[in-house]
């Protein structure tokens, strides 16, 4: 019979002289200062001599609660153990050391035993306990329980008479070796990611597996002949991984009794999840996220101005072009400044390719490969330079230059020179295909005409005498 003691660091002392105590009885006490050997895994070490104890002591303080630590992570062991066993079954025993508030709710349902104010009288307590709990008929059958050693004469203060001579249970014998120490028939259920108790054996666990497998094989023959369908997402045949990870976990965690486990803050709580579970959800899950989907996709090329993706500056005008390994493609730009390409190969997902916008008067803002996705990809254009110029010579009806004739388009403005030349620069933000183009002089009837700025011609303009 081994007897678990849970301590925090404040309790050392205490739980050192309960140690003592109890071994000075004849029994088997464990505590992890003293125990544990050198090289042994501490806090494996520590779950499995839990689980394989008789009892459960949880020597609590005030100072006990003050700071977590792995005395919580043994209670809370401890307690999920509790919950397997038969409610008339004693496993935790809360041990309190001063008048200390027990905020854990389940282990606040435990009768206590209290080392307060008489310590001596409280170990008594805690040892008439043990020694019921033990020779209780539903606790173990008669030809098991042999000699209690809490019977047998101690130096302690308040001694109990010897009530039989037959040699101590040995120790080490634990919850999970046969519950040597508990009536056939009311054994506790195991925990169902513990390694050393299963509901079901091995085999059966192993033929649930081969079930599992077989029902995978079968949905992989159903999906065989839905492959070259289209219209059928390839994610979809990741259902069949459903029974796989059934088959992984019944085998691994049920037939060959592996273990592993996971506690920590998750999402600004607690997450405490076994092996089992972890292998059969990473393998539904992991086919559905890690492996892509191979199906053509969509998208839609937006073209912009400098002022945002909203600054559609080219409505159903010019053209957008992809290339896609020597496949050049182009789609015409719509009424909402964008261009759309459908049936794209998956092998271009995410991979970088030369994006170029066909459109009068404008060039690529910023040129360069850009990395496809479905959905929305946003493009900068900006002026090309061919639309931000205006020139020509300003005659009169009989041929001969004006001087100092001004010239306007919209708030850009010009003077024409001796010869009659002009220049114009136009500013981006006012720059189309064409423009109205204005003329005055003095003594001269005002000249309006519509220009062409991208066709790089000169614009002759006369003006005729008033």
């Amino acid at each position: 019979m081994t007897i678990f003691i849970s301590y925090a660091p404040n309790d050392r002392a205490v739980a050192e002289k309960l140690h003592a105590e109890l071994k000075s009885r004849g029994l088997n006490p464990w505590m992890a200062d003293i125990d544990l050997l050198p090289g042994q895994k501490k806090e494996e070490t520590i779950r499995r001599t839990i689980r394989q104890s008789t009892y459960f002591l949880a020597v609590l303080s005030a100072a006990s609660f003050s700071r977590r630590g792995t005395v919580h992570k043994e209670i809370r062991l401890a307690l999920d153990l509790l919950d397997e066993f038969p409610d008339s079954d004693v496993f935790v025993i809360p041990v309190r050391t001063d008048d200390c508030a027990i905020p854990h709710e389940r282990l606040e349902n435990l009768v206590t035993v209290d080392l307060f104010p008489d310590d001596s009288k409280g170990l008594e307590r805690l040892l008439l306990a043990l020694s019921q709990m033990q020779n209780h008929p539903e606790h173990e059958s008669a030809e098991d329980r042999g000699a209690n050693p809490l019977f047998q004469e101690s130096p302690s203060p308040g001694g109990m008479e010897k009530q039989n001579s037959h040699p101590a249970p040995p120790a080490g014998e634990g919850r999970n070796t046969e519950h040597q120490d508990r009536k056939p028939g009311t054994e506790p259920k195991a925990e169902n990611n513990s390694p050393g108790v299963q509901p079901l054996s091995p085999v059966k666990y192993a033929w649930f597996s081969l079930a599992a497998f077989v029902l995978g094989m079968i949905l992989l023959s159903v999906f065989v002949n839905k492959a070259a369908d289209p219209n059928v997402s390839h994610r979809l045949f990741y259902v069949l991984l459903i029974p796989l990870g059934l088959c992984n976990a019944a085998f691994l965690f049920g037939a060959m009794r592996s273990y592993a486990a996971y506690s920590g803050k998750v999402w600004g709580g607690m997450l405490e999840i076994g092996g089992p579970a972890v292998i059969a959800i990473l393998t539904v899950i992991g086919g559905f996220v890690l492996v892509p989907d191979s199906r053509p996709f969509d998208m839609i090329v937006f073209v912009h101005g400098a002022k945002g993706p909203q600054d559609a500056v080219l409505k159903s005008k010019g053209k957008v072009r992809i290339d896609l390994d020597g496949n050049r493609r182009a789609e015409p730009i719509g009424e909402n400044g964008g261009a759309y390409f459908s049936g794209i190969p998956v092998n271009f997902l995410h991979q970088e390719v030369l994006i170029t916008v066909d459109a009068e008067g404008f060039e690529t803002a910023k040129p360069g490969k850009t990395v496809l996705k479905p959905g929305s990809i946003y493009v900068e254009v900006k002026p090309d330079g061919r639309l931000g110029k205006v020139f020509g010579k300003v005659k009169d009806t009989e041929g001969r230059p004006l001087a100092g004739a001004g010239l306007s388009i919209g708030k850009a403005q010009s003077t024409s020179r001796e010869n009659g030349y002009f220049e114009m620069e136009i500013p981006p933000e006012m720059q189309k295909e064409q423009q109205r183009l204005s003329a005055f002089l003095t003594g001269f009837r005002s000249w309006e005409g519509t220009v062409y700025p991208a066709s790089g011609q000169e614009v002759g303009i006369v003006l005729e005498k008033e």
